[in-house]
């Protein structure tokens, strides 16, 4: 069962890679698809979200590996690092506390409980860091995951086209 669920993940990738070739898309870009695919499979087959997880442990444990790959790119581009470090940390520290307490404040509003809330506190930071984040601080680590899916996918979609919309120009601060 615990590859059946990798190999589904992946051919419902590589199809929304096909249908969003065809479409030409940015709102409906592989993963989104993907996703909807997985869902609806998920949904009429009745297979909890959490068993889905479990199951879907190597992909899952990829994550953690993805995130320190993230690293070489990091050092690559470290000497323009170094000279923009302070409108790096600034602009970090800023989007950091936004979409933290976007999230609490909207759910607060929505009269969120206070599980709900850690589970919500991490969705803007990578899957892994955000389930263990979620995990030490009381929230439910299948949830905090869809959340960080869907936080990622809203910036994919929609960060050019806001940022375009803002007048963000320059190639590096996209």
């Amino acid at each position: 069962m615990i590859y059946l669920f990798s190999i589904l993940t992946i051919f419902a990738f590589l199809a929304g890679q096909q249908v969003s070739k065809k479409l030409r898309s940015n709102v409906l870009n592989p993963f989104l698809i993907a996703l909807v695919i997985v869902v609806a499979l998920l949904y009429f087959v009745d297979i909890p979200y959490q068993s889905y997880y479990q199951g879907n442990f190597p992909l899952n444990n990829l994550l953690g590996i993805s995130v320190v790959a993230l690293a070489l790119p990091f050092y690559e581009q470290l000497p323009q690092i170094r000279k923009k470090w302070k409108p790096i940390v600034a602009v970090l520290l800023f989007s950091t506390f936004v979409t933290m307490f976007t999230g609490v404040f909207f759910a607060v509003i929505l009269g969120a409980h206070q599980d709900i809330l850690a589970t919500i506190i991490p969705k803007s930071v990578s899957t892994p860091i955000a389930i263990a984040i979620a995990g030490q601080i009381g929230g439910s680590s299948a949830i905090t995951a869809v959340g960080v899916m869907i936080a990622g996918l809203l910036g994919s979609v929609f960060g050019f086209s806001i940022l375009h919309w803002l007048g963000v120009r320059n190639v590096r601060a996209i």
